[in-house]
């Protein structure tokens, strides 16, 4: 897929969006748009998240000593023994995945801590929508920031981002369609972004409906997905 299929997918995907009269609109995109068929999430591996976490709840664990003061996991080896077998499997899939010690960042995002350090950026938003009763909160990932800044660019209006990053970090590197296509980890770079995609959402006419948010992560997940520039020889078409 070259640059000028991305920009015209994109530019039909959020022209859906912004114009649909029912969040049922959104989510039949889905099952219209071809590019979005093939990349749409597999729900069965990410079902629908329906729980939230509180400040209380958090502070339970530091309590019972499950968390250190600074919302890292504090248990040890010894004590993991004495759990239950639920228990040990989820801290073994931390270890084996290389997660252990993400969990501050969500925990920083439930209880609405400010993000000084710009690392761990989509688990810290993880933990926003996990501390979001209402879920009005975006899971934001690489595939959906990358669908919103292709808009960005399409509709010219990534100035804005620019000039927000150029205020911190001077001569830096314009962002556009080619850096977008590419996206594949989330950096400081895309606090900005991130903070326009969330004012972006909640000015939209459907943001007060209980499914919106939702259906919405998943349109632009499948549309990020589909337009993401890939090496030669892969499948992107």
């Amino acid at each position: 897929m070259d640059n000028n299929k991305a920009k015209k997918i994109v530019k039909a995907v959020f022209s859906a969006i912004k114009n649909a009269k029912s969040v049922a609109e959104i989510f039949s995109l889905l099952d219209s748009e071809p590019v979005l068929i093939r990349s749409k999430i597999n729900t069965s591996k990410y079902p629908r998240i329906h729980f939230d976490i509180t400040q209380r709840e958090i502070e339970g664990l530091v309590k019972s000593k499950y968390l250190s003061s600074d919302y890292k996991l504090a248990i040890s080896m010894e004590s993991l023994k004495k759990e239950s077998a639920f228990t040990k499997l989820l801290y073994s899939i931390l270890w084996k995945n290389g997660d252990l010690g993400k969990e501050k960042h969500i925990i920083d995002g439930v209880l609405g801590s400010t993000k000084e350090d710009h690392s761990g950026l989509v688990f810290y938003h993880f933990g926003k929508y996990l501390g979001d009763p209402n879920k009005r909160q975006p899971i934001v990932d690489q595939h959906t920031l990358r669908a919103y800044g292709i808009y960005l660019c399409v509709e010219n209006l990534i100035d804005r981002i620019n000039s927000e990053i150029s205020k911190k970090r001077k001569n830096s590197k314009k962002l556009d369609i080619e850096y977008y296509r590419k996206l594949s980890v989330t950096s400081k770079k895309e606090i900005y972004l991130i903070n326009d995609y969330k004012a972006w959402i909640e000015q939209h006419h459907l943001y007060r409906h209980d499914d919106f948010v939702y259906v919405l992560d998943l349109v632009l997940f499948a549309l990020g997905k589909a337009v993401k520039k890939v090496k030669e020889g892969g499948k992107n078409d």
